[in-house]
């Protein structure tokens, strides 16, 4: 039931998004989706936040936590989230000059090592902050909660996924019914 309720609020929060990024898209040149994510409409960050605030509600229920372990939990977790997302930003950035570099005539190469090797840099920093965060939460959560935790990440990304898969496939579908009924 409960599972049930969540995937259809998360499912309208992302018809909602969807539906933002569609009317910026036909008001925008074609981005460069690969590197800059998906075009970002008005309602764009207050979207995010609503995903990251049922995620936090699931993630609560999820794991069970008690008031104390919420207390030291979710501080550890919102700044491992935050490093996340600034590592992920950088490689974004490298790979948009990657790309460029690699699409030039006369390509650098050392400029192509040292973007692989900044590239490389950024892997190892990310693969440090998720053991560090890893190691900090064995003080505050059981050791079956950690392992709930790294289960609860990925269904909820896969979900996330299957979510904005399923809304771009019903407004392509719609799309294509309103282009047959003109």
């Amino acid at each position: 039931m409960m599972r049930g309720n969540f995937m259809r609020a998360l499912k309208l929060i992302m018809i909602v998004f969807i539906l933002s990024m569609t009317v910026k898209a036909l008001s925008q040149p074609y981005p460069d989706e690969f590197f800059d994510g998906p075009v970002k409409g008005p309602g764009h960050e207050r979207i995010r936040e609503r995903i990251k605030t049922i995620k936090i509600w699931k993630l609560t229920e999820e794991l069970n936590l008690t008031e104390e372990q919420a207390e030291n939990f979710f501080p550890a977790y919102q700044k491992h989230q935050g490093e996340r997302e600034g590592i992920n930003a950088e490689r974004k950035e490298l790979l948009k000059q990657l790309d460029g570099q690699t699409k030039k005539e006369n390509a650098d190469d050392k400029e192509i090592i040292r973007l692989l090797d900044q590239l490389e840099n950024l892997n190892r920093q990310m693969n440090e902050k998720r053991i560090e965060f890893r190691r900090k939460l064995e003080g505050i959560l059981t050791t079956r909660q950690l392992g709930q935790l790294v289960i609860f990440e990925l269904r909820f990304q896969h979900q996330i996924r299957e979510i904005i898969r399923d809304t771009q496939k019903d407004m392509r579908d719609s799309m294509k019914r309103n282009r047959r009924n003109r």
